[in-house]
């Protein structure tokens, strides 16, 4: 299971992750918890990538994180910077999806865009949104769910619009796919 947020699921190494500030491993075999290893968060989404590492949205921080899947080492992957809507910063980020590739996309809410962070980069690259609150298609107001599929192509639930938008790779407006006649 590629993209796990607020509520409780297994993966498919096994592991059981909770977004109620803290993050547990649970054996599939028993019905306790093994040990808490994430403390202290304001969890706004998780997702696991191909080699069962976990990442974590900080909604706190300003920050997603991942976790190794070995050791549990912890890397700031976007933003970490502080809050903000430069480039190197996240304002809220809640929603994430780790592509093959291990690129990050994140829902920057309060900023109303989406960013990417590909592997290893000090900055995130606009792929939605970003052009104010709205309902152009060249905005977003405070964007929710996240999906990318095997395109690229950047689907985005934009809350208070009431829609799910769609970006193209490259793209500088989205398509509405679904919605946007309020609620």
């Amino acid at each position: 299971m590629r993209v796990i947020t607020y509520m409780m699921r297994l993966c498919k190494c096994g592991r059981k992750i909770v977004g109620n500030e803290k993050c547990c491993e649970k054996s599939p075999k028993k019905k306790t918890f093994r040990k808490t290893v994430i403390r202290n968060i304001k969890c706004g989404g998780v997702a696991i990538d191909k080699e069962g590492n976990v990442y974590v949205s900080d909604t706190n921080r300003h920050e997603v994180r991942r976790y190794n899947a070995d050791d549990w080492m912890e890397t700031v992957v976007a933003g970490g910077k502080g809050q903000g809507s430069r480039s190197s910063q996240l304002n809220h980020p809640t929603y994430i999806f780790v592509g093959n590739d291990q690129s990050v996309y994140v829902s920057d809410t309060w900023n109303d865009r989406v960013m990417r962070w590909r592997k290893g980069a000090k900055e995130g690259t606009l792929v939605a949104g970003g052009h104010g609150k709205g309902d152009d298609r060249n905005q977003l107001f405070c964007p929710t769910g996240l999906l990318v599929d095997q395109f690229n192509a950047v689907y985005v639930a934009d809350y208070w619009n009431h829609r799910v938008m769609r970006w193209r790779n490259g793209d500088r407006q989205g398509t509405v796919i679904a919605g946007g006649h309020g609620p």
